[in-house]
């Protein structure tokens, strides 16, 4: 049987999907032992634990956090100026934070404030709009951060963030 989501749902979906293979190879990998005894009990430890209604209360909880994250309206200088879609816009900062696993409401989040829209470029046969992050290491280290969205070719649209720099 197949669900359809809407686009926000499927980033919950997703988000919870990689929580578990997470863990799952968390454990995996913490269990590195030659004896497959312990392997197995490991693996049959970590399906418990994601089986419990505790680990089940926690994983909702994120799901509301999630939820009310997206929610909430940001602003900042460059929303509506970058010639790119208002949900691609307002979904950069939330992506930051998931890859920082970060909620809006945490102290010291990454907001949409905390990027500065440098300009969109061609390269190539992508077009691809760039932001420094000013936040962290983004904001003092001697190698900047940046976050960008490769917007071209016209049937995708790929946010993504690291070491990729604007053209000079």
């Amino acid at each position: 049987m197949t669900t359809k989501h809407k686009p926000s749902e499927r980033r919950h979906v997703f988000a919870l999907r990689a929580l578990s293979i997470t863990l799952f190879g968390c454990c995996l990998f913490a269990c590195t032992s030659k004896d497959e005894n312990a392997q197995e009990r490991s693996q049959s430890e970590l399906q418990k634990h994601i089986a419990s209604p505790e680990f089940q209360q926690e994983v909702q909880a994120r799901l509301n956090e999630m939820k009310r994250d997206e929610a909430v309206i940001e602003s900042a200088p460059w929303f509506g100026k970058t010639g790119l879609s208002d949900e691609t816009e307002r979904e950069l900062p939330r992506y930051l934070r998931r890859e920082h696993g970060q909620m809006l409401a945490d102290k010291g989040s990454i907001k949409a404030a905390d990027l500065g829209y440098i300009g969109v470029f061609t390269e190539g046969d992508e077009i691809v709009h760039y932001w420094r992050i000013n936040y962290g290491s983004g904001n003092n280290s001697p190698e900047p951060a940046y976050a960008y969205v490769v917007a071209a070719p016209a049937d995708r649209v790929v946010i993504a963030w690291g070491d990729r720099k604007p053209p000079q």
